[in-house]
């Protein structure tokens, strides 16, 4: 398992550099950030297994990304059971600082921190269905298009799709 999650943990990194140093998206504006922190978290017991540095982080906002990462994705652990929430944008509030880029599947929260929210999010799915196992990979397509049909505004989607269309054969 902490493998499997450092694999995961590999693949975003690279992932995020890449994307950093190409900045040529039409659907979003990294403004120059170049990093954050990665959180993956039990989804049972909301314990983390796994907290990492991704890419680095050149605007001083570290303690800022570490600290959201973690409260992403407590606050989608203690909200999962209770309301169903699948992601932290369900509980997401500008006014008290809860953003959203966390995701649970299966027995993990993923938990992002350190771009614009939805790129968060998006990375964290695209990351995902990176390493998935061909077996896995429709199931959790599946599963995210469902996440972005449920929202008013299909809120992030059209970022999600630039990234997966540079990663991701499906």
């Amino acid at each position: 398992m902490k493998n499997d999650l450092n694999y995961f943990a590999t693949a975003l990194d690279s992932m995020v550099r890449k994307i950093s140093s190409q900045g040529d998206f039409t659907t979003f504006d990294l403004h120059a950030k170049t990093g954050g922190y990665l959180t993956i978290t039990d989804s049972i017991t909301g314990n983390p297994l796994l907290i990492s540095l991704i890419s680095k982080i050149n605007n001083g906002n570290d303690r800022k990304y570490f600290e959201f990462s973690q409260e992403k994705a407590q606050r989608l652990h203690n909200r999962k059971r209770k309301y169903s929430e699948k992601t932290s944008w369900e509980s997401r509030d500008e006014e008290k600082m809860r953003f959203a880029g966390a995701f649970v599947f299966q027995n993990f929260i993923y938990s992002f921190s350190g771009f614009p929210e939805l790129v968060d999010e998006a990375i964290l799915f695209v990351a995902k269905l990176f390493i998935a196992p061909n077996k896995e990979r429709l199931l959790l397509f599946q599963y995210i298009m469902d996440i972005y049909n449920s929202r008013e505004h299909h809120e992030g989607l059209d970022i999600f799709n630039e990234i997966k269309d540079r990663w991701v054969v499906i």
